[in-house]
């Protein structure tokens, strides 16, 4: 599995992140320096060059497990912290993404397991609205 963050882009927020996945015992999956991620020319040249859509880091003592970190807005930042959700997680608040915003990212994927996930998420969008 993976978690997906869409993080605000500036350079220090990155520096920040970077620093904290990197002391927790990630590493970039491919054999860059993370840092590099801060540097928006760098960034701007794998999205490019690569087709670099999220920059994924795994975590060493599991590689399975990974946090992936979108390399762009696929949907403008604004937007998705005006509709996000908190929620309370281990005594800490997360912001999480809303149900319709997680549809419109996994269609812009659009991987064969992303229409499964869609299909999954209205299901639950569709019983939250019952209620």
């Amino acid at each position: 599995g993976d978690i997906d963050f869409i993080i605000e882009l500036s350079q220090d927020n990155i520096t920040k992140t970077i620093k904290a996945l990197t002391d927790l015992g990630f590493k970039p999956r491919v054999p860059v320096d993370p840092k590099d991620f801060a540097n928006e020319e760098i960034r701007k040249s794998w999205i490019e060059e690569k087709n670099m859509v999220v920059f994924s880091m795994y975590e060493e003592s599991n590689p399975a497990f990974a946090v992936d970190l979108f390399c762009s807005y696929p949907i403008p930042y604004e937007r998705l912290m005006t509709s996000a959700v908190k929620k309370e997680i281990d005594s800490m608040e997360v912001t999480i993404c809303s149900i319709e915003d997680l549809i419109e990212l996994k269609t812009i994927s659009n991987r064969p397991r992303d229409k499964q996930d869609i299909s999954a998420l209205r299901k639950i969008k569709d019983m939250k609205n019952d209620k």
